[in-house]
């Protein structure tokens, strides 16, 4: 299928075995699922500004959809909710910045894509040593 804001040609069946997989991400694990969604779509075809941006506006819905019904089983804590979104509203401005900056220098998919191997690298090892330390704990 063709995707000229883009400019990439991209199977739809595998669009939406991504979206599949970043929802069930969602569902069970809480995450918004760039980490999945962002370099599926980079590894597609699209270029890593596209994929950040069209990301981003799955996530929008994902997001909605999941949170609302993590509401009706009474999941939600919208007080802290709304404290985190006046983190997120800096933070997304300046991630877009850089972003633009980036793609302007010619750099943005390799600074992006090392910036998410060392993000999820960090990620995993702390997760790992939390659970090494719970499990010495019982």
């Amino acid at each position: 299928m063709e995707f000229p804001v883009a400019g990439v040609t991209a199977n739809p069946w595998l669009l939406a075995l991504t979206g599949f997989a970043v929802g069930t991400c969602g569902g069970f694990l809480g995450i918004g699922g760039a980490f999945i969604a962002t370099p599926a779509l980079n590894l597609l075809g699209f270029p890593m500004a596209y994929a950040i941006g069209t990301d981003l506006a799955h996530i929008m819905g994902n997001s909605l959809v999941t949170a609302a019904l993590h509401r009706r089983l009474g999941n939600v804590d919208l007080r802290a909710a709304l404290l985190m979104v006046l983190g997120t509203v800096p933070g997304v401005e300046l991630g877009a910045q850089a972003v633009l900056a980036l793609e302007q220098a010619g750099l943005v998919g390799g600074v992006v894509r090392w910036t998410y191997a060392l993000l999820l690298t960090a990620i995993a090892l702390l997760m790992a040593r939390d659970h090494l330390a719970r499990r010495r704990d019982v």
